[in-house]
């Protein structure tokens, strides 16, 4: 599994979720050969509200990636310890 950290770089240095990749928003789109490069599957995106990894979910499935929305920071750590 990726996780991919939408928030910008001030977010992401202030906490993310272990072995998270930091991509922001604003940058994404030079980021798609990257991110269709990594082989662990499934790719899922998380920002600190849900708002933006949900922007960055939609764009990169209509990349024809798949990626999954996993929400804000928060609500991703609870499901991924469960």
């Amino acid at each position: 599994m990726t996780i991919i950290d939408v928030r910008n770089q001030d977010e992401f240095e202030s906490g993310h979720i272990k072995d998270s990749i930091n991509i922001p928003l604003q940058i994404l789109s030079e980021h798609v050969e990257d991110i269709r490069s990594i082989t662990r599957q499934p790719i899922i995106v998380y920002c600190a509200t849900g708002t933006k990894s949900g922007m960055a979910a939609n764009f990169l499935n209509a990349m024809g990636i798949d990626c999954e929305n996993g929400g804000s920071m928060e609500y991703l750590t609870s499901k991924l310890s469960k």
